[in-house]
């Protein structure tokens, strides 16, 4: 009795009797080789369906779909046709049982991640069943460990180089692409339960008797890979332990970790739960087509620089990145300063809407022709001592005044009985010129133009795609998936881009309709560019001469312009 389970696929032939249905010219072949004795030349086959063939009812089911205004299924096979397959291709071999052409499974996963349908089993329901999903995948019917096996045989290449072919391929089906670009990232629940975790001690406790027991028993494999695995994550919870010990972020003994998915944190869940989560970062531009994506398992501001060099590989230079408050770090304005990108990144005192009950650091203005600080009495701050950060590669130094004594201020300012100490590091003039420039009208305005951008790209990843959670276990095999969703909201933004404009001036007007939409698009892409070269939408250079002349400025330019050798550049 075979294990396998059959093939499934709808017949798209034509009703032909038993005596008029025609020979395979493929299989004729190979019967006249085999009879001649000669070895047959082996070819890398796949198995590809014809949707032009497949028939609903007495109609062709292209005009089926065409009445029943579901054109996005040509839109998604003809993105896929003319993609690159090289890279799948190349993992498999000829002879056996062709195939499923990588087209095929591409298609079937990406429609159904627009529909909600993230289960290997719901898609395998999903190609029986729905029209459009056979039109995608021409009426092939693979099963659904078929698709798992797909996934896992090309995880690397879904998640890098795939998705930066099919973004580039979605944004050329449009008239134009914003490159004003706003990021963000947010936690999504793991596969792991919560209820499994260990902290510290019970993974050490548990590698040890893991080995013990390997080694009571040393011709069982499965029982010393076991034990291999009890103490690599003994050992990734002990990395954790001395990171966030180092960091001052709590103890080492309450680090927890999760045995079956040691890769995911331990996180506070968006609705104030915790568990064990992965946290996935986009670039999307005003358009909401994500052009950048990454999962990382700790922090969003890690990954920045890599998804900036994606972007730039999918639809080339980035005219601004605006990034949220959790962003303003010493990191960040390093990597805009030396790849000159616009920069708008708000810092946290200026993004928290809570009342402060003590003067922020930003509120000591620091002038470094002198050296000094100018506390918010009025008062001067010297330099009394200084030292070295290690983690940072930074020097520091600490700045205090005699005058706190009596001071008018001193209940708004500090609690301490030596008085207010302030530390400034080297590269704090970074963060003064970024202050400088979200202090400005403009800078504010245009910065609102974000949460309307990234935010409701999260929301319809968790609420229309169902990423409420991932699936997979692994930070690799969770970038894949992650990567998967991206594409299919990409798909369906273009959907929403196209049915709003094109699609519905192509109906009234014919193919004129497009080219109407295609006109006005690219007329108002010109006249936000000439808004910019006229300084309505100005472009600023943070250097010296710059913010000298910059015509929105409101107060005056600080001082740390004048030392920063033109390294920052931001626009608003």
């Amino acid at each position: 009795m075979s294990l396998k389970r059959p093939v499934r696929q709808i017949e798209a032939t034509g009703q032909l009797s038993l005596v008029d249905r025609p020979v395979p010219q493929q299989g004729r072949q190979e019967e006249e080789e085999e009879r001649s004795g000669s070895e047959p030349a082996r070819e890398l086959m796949f198995k590809e369906g014809e949707p032009e063939a497949i028939w609903f009812g007495d109609r062709s089911l292209r005009t089926y779909l065409q009445e029943a205004d579901l054109g996005f299924a040509f839109l998604i096979r003809s993105l896929l046709e003319d993609a690159d397959w090289s890279e799948f291709e190349a993992k498999y071999r000829a002879g056996g049982r062709p195939p499923y052409a990588p087209a095929v499974m591409v298609g079937i996963i990406l429609y159904g991640l627009t529909r909600g349908i993230s289960s290997l089993r719901g898609l395998e329901q999903l190609a029986r069943q729905d029209l459009v999903c056979q039109w995608v995948t021409g009426g092939l019917c693979p099963d659904h460990a078929t698709i798992g096996r797909f996934i896992n045989l090309h995880a690397e290449a879904i998640a890098g180089p795939f998705f930066e072919e099919m973004t580039a391929k979605i944004l050329g089906c449009l008239p134009e692409v914003d490159r004003e670009l706003s990021g963000d990232g947010t936690l999504i629940e793991s596969a792991a339960s919560r209820y499994k975790s260990l902290k510290l001690e019970a993974a050490e406790e548990h590698a040890q008797q893991a080995r013990q027991k390997a080694e009571r028993y040393p011709d069982d494999a499965e029982l010393a890979e076991q034990a291999d695995k009890a103490e690599a994550v003994a050992q990734e919870v002990r990395k954790r332990g001395d990171r966030r010990q180092q960091r001052r972020h709590g103890k080492a003994e309450e680090t927890r970790i999760h045995p079956e998915d040691p890769d995911a944190y331990y996180h506070r869940l968006k609705d104030k739960r915790f568990g064990y989560a992965y946290v996935p970062s986009i670039l999307v531009n005003r358009q909401r087509m994500i052009v950048a994506q990454t999962v990382d398992p700790a922090r969003e501001i890690d990954v920045v620089e890599g998804e900036v060099d994606q972007a730039k590989r999918v639809i080339g230079q980035i005219d601004r990145l605006m990034l949220d408050a959790n962003y303003f770090c010493f990191d960040i304005l390093n990597m805009a300063a030396d790849q000159r990108l616009d920069l708008l990144c708000p810092p946290p005192e200026q993004a928290s809407q809570k009342q402060r009950k003590k003067f922020p650091k930003s509120a000591f203005d620091y002038d470094p022709g002198t050296d000094t600080c100018t506390c918010p009495a009025g008062e001067t701050m010297q330099r009394v001592s200084e030292g070295y950060d290690k983690e940072l590669d930074q020097h520091y130094g600490y700045y205090e005044t005699d005058a706190c004594e009596g001071c008018p201020l001193r209940d708004q300012c500090t609690e301490s009985a030596r008085g207010r100490r302030i530390k400034r590091w080297k590269d704090d003039e970074l963060k003064d010129a970024a202050r400088w420039v979200m202090s400005q009208p403009q800078a504010q305005e245009t910065y609102k133009q974000r949460n309307g951008s990234v935010e409701p790209v999260f929301g319809e990843l968790r609420h229309i795609q169902g990423l409420d959670r991932f699936r997979r276990t692994g930070t690799d095999k969770v970038a894949v998936e992650f990567a998967l969703h991206a594409i299919a909201h990409n798909l369906r933004r273009l959907k929403a881009l196209m049915g709003a404009t094109k699609e519905g001036l192509c109906e009234r007007f014919g193919e004129a309709g497009g080219a109407i939409w295609a006109y006005f698009a690219h007329i108002e892409w010109r006249l936000h560019c000439l808004r910019r070269s006229y300084g309505l939408d100005p472009v600023v250079t943070m250097d010296s001469q710059l913010a000298r002349n910059y015509p929105m400025a409101t107060q005056p330019t600080p001082a740390c312009f004048e030392t920063a050798e033109n390294r920052l550049y931001f626009a608003y």
